[in-house]
């Protein structure tokens, strides 16, 4: 599922900050999506849990409105 994150600054500082809450996500960017389009992918399971699912909603939240994202 990705994030839009406009800039790649943006991605990779929303990168960061997932990663220091200990949430796997990976940066898309430039050459693969077109400049000012990078994004974050993330994988959903069927595994998880409710809990794990809010915590992988959550983490972005807080880190994308610290970061500029949202």
């Amino acid at each position: 599922m990705p994030v839009l994150c406009g800039n790649h600054e943006r991605a990779f500082a929303l990168v960061a900050g997932c990663h220091e809450k200990v949430l796997l996500v990976n940066p898309i960017a430039n050459p693969a999506v077109p400049v000012g389009k990078s994004r974050l992918r993330t994988i959903v399971s069927a595994a998880f849990t409710e809990k794990n699912v809010d915590f992988a909603v959550e983490v972005p939240a807080k880190v994308g409105r610290r970061v500029g994202v949202i």
